[in-house]
């Protein structure tokens, strides 16, 4: 649109202003001939019937003779009969009037823009806009030195080189993994003062995962099944036939994950049983390379419905969900004390038993969610349905070989077909730290649902 007042076929240029302006000057003074003309007919006829009420219409006109045009005496003078009958009595014009009245059009065409957007008046204007230089701010190329020039040139193409974006984009992604890996190593170092742990005590975590934030290392949590480690999506039809493809791969996917927890010790009896030995024991023995066992009898005394045999529920159309918390090396679980620090969405589920367990809650993540799901059982060592739980003897986490990591049930036991439903589990301790954002998976596990 800047380059439109340049082209000479751009309709808005001064002659067609111009002759507009005329027309609308020559609308103008119609208008108030037309109305000139109406107040005088107004007028005739107000005399008319005054006359009529005198009995002036009684007296006869000869010719083109006027009253006004033989005055007597005693008749009444009409100076302004000129004027009456519209007739222009002066060709004289006020030059001092004439000239304020041309200021004031053109100040009114200032301010409406049609001045500026043209380049001015003629007076004014005797350069047209886009020849006028733009100041010291704005030389021109031939102005410039050659060494100005060539620096100007170098700066121009560093600035806009896609290399450049490229170094720098690598420079602070490598500043904030230093900026981490500073803040886990003394964030370890406090968790872990009390411990000398040897050189063989280093451990690669893998897909685990831990969020940093000021009081420490908040840790994430996983689910199975699982076939992509990018998608959170569990698709699935109601059957009792195995051979269905996606339900037998969400099968296997489970019992792949817990092979670890079904065979017998493999690593020389370095596994114990931690819900008899005293804590303040523990770390003695984590340090010795033992663990606590976990088995799949463990989860729930007495009968499990997420087992392989009962394929996890997925022909039935409920389905279990395994949750586990991601192992973070030196992590210690500080578990709530009180109902009055425990958070309000779960505090009513709150009892003196649960001291010493980590507490897991899945539920539907919007409201429409919770609307299509008829309940939710959890099935963990903690024993209690609303809500799951995983013992605290089990932390730390000190790659002891053959470790087994804890974790719980969802099971969903009734919920509608043909419908995405999006699921999220979080995990409470008083060092596990949760986002306000609904969106923000610190402290919890996100996934969907669609059951065929």
């Amino acid at each position: 649109m800047n380059i439109l007042p340049k082209k000479r076929w751009h309709v808005r240029n001064k002659d067609n202003i111009a002759r507009v302006l005329r027309d609308e000057k020559k609308a103008a003074e119609e208008e108030q001939n037309a109305l000139r003309r109406k107040t005088l007919a107004e007028q005739e006829a107000r005399l008319n019937h005054l006359r009529v009420q005198r009995g002036d219409h009684l007296i006869q006109f000869q010719g083109s003779e006027d009253a006004s045009s033989k005055p007597t005496p005693t008749e009444h003078v009409n100076l302004f009969q000129l004027e009456e009958q519209g007739l222009k009595t002066s060709d004289a014009t006020n030059a001092e009037h004439e000239k304020e009245k041309k200021a004031e059009t053109e100040e009114f065409e200032k301010k409406i823009g049609l001045l500026t957007y043209l380049g001015g008046s003629v007076v004014e204007r005797t350069v047209p806009w886009y020849m006028e230089r733009g100041g010291s701010k704005q030389l021109l190329s031939k102005e410039l030195s050659k060494t100005d020039r060539e620096e100007r040139d170098r700066l121009r193409v560093q600035k806009q080189d896609p290399l450049n974006s490229m170094s720098k984009y690598v420079d602070d992604l490598k500043r904030k993994r230093d900026d981490g890996n500073k803040s886990s190593s003394t964030n370890a170092k406090k968790s872990t003062s009390s411990m000398s742990l040897s050189s063989s005590s280093s451990s690669s975590l893998g897909n685990d995962s831990a969020i940093a934030f000021d009081g420490g290392i908040n840790p994430g949590l996983g689910f199975r099944p699982q076939l992509h480690m990018d998608r959170s999506l569990l698709k699935w039809r109601s059957s009792r036939k195995t051979g269905h493809e996606s339900t037998g791969q969400l099968i296997d996917n489970i019992q792949e994950w817990g092979k670890l927890h079904t065979v017998k010790d493999q690593f020389h009896q370095q596994m114990i049983d931690c819900a008899a030995v005293p804590r303040h024991l523990l770390i003695d023995y984590f340090r010795q390379g033992l663990s606590c066992i976990f088995l799949v009898t463990d989860v729930k005394p007495g009968p499990n419905p997420c087992t392989k045999p009962k394929s996890f529920g997925y022909h039935k159309g409920r389905p279990c969900i395994l949750i586990k918390i991601n192992r973070i090396f030196g992590w210690i679980p500080e578990p709530y004390q009180s109902k009055e620090e425990v958070p309000i969405e779960i505090r009513h589920l709150w009892q003196p038993n649960m001291k010493n367990f980590i507490l897991i809650k899945c539920f539907g993540q919007y409201p429409t969610d919770e609307d299509l799901i008829d309940q939710i059982d959890h099935i963990s060592i903690l024993g209690n349905k609303a809500i799951g739980g995983i013992p605290t003897y089990y932390y730390p986490f000190l790659n002891q070989p053959g470790y087994r990591q804890p974790y719980i049930w969802a099971q969903f036991i009734k919920i509608e077909s043909n419908v995405l439903i999006n699921i999220i589990c979080r995990a409470y301790a008083r060092n596990i730290r949760h986002s306000t954002d609904i969106e923000d998976m610190t402290g919890a596990v996100h996934f969907e649902l669609f059951f065929e």
